[in-house]
């Protein structure tokens, strides 16, 4: 004589409500847009590991630039900043030449707007 289980598992009930949701959701499709990808792009990018300090980072933008793209032509335009102070000196001293006690009365946007086209004009 077999014994029954105390416990007899029940049968997994199936909704037809549930077949038509399940199949509405696998249908749904994600739409992509430009921001929606440079925010996945710049998520990756800042979870990237460092890179050593003395390596050459020319070279790892050029092996990274199928995975940025986007970041990648910005960084091309940022990595030729050259890395010393002398031109926001000649900035601070170009303004002081420009604004003299005879041109005192130069509205602030006024005098952004002379020291930037300077500065972007030579």
């Amino acid at each position: 004589m077999k014994k029954k289980p105390l416990c007899q598992p029940k049968k997994k009930e199936t909704f037809e409500i549930w077949k038509d949701f399940d199949s509405q959701v696998i249908e749904v499709t994600t739409v992509r847009t430009d921001t929606s990808d440079a925010i996945v792009e710049l998520d990756k990018f800042l979870n990237e590991p460092l890179i050593p300090r003395k390596s050459d980072t020319l070279i790892w933008w050029k092996e990274m630039k199928r995975i940025y793209p986007d970041i990648y032509d910005l960084m091309l335009q940022r990595l030729g900043v050259p890395s010393t102070s002398v031109p926001c000196e000649r900035t601070f001293s170009k303004t002081g030449y420009t604004q003299t006690d005879r041109r005192n009365r130069l509205s602030i946007k006024n005098m952004e707007t002379l020291m930037f086209l300077n500065g972007n004009l030579e």
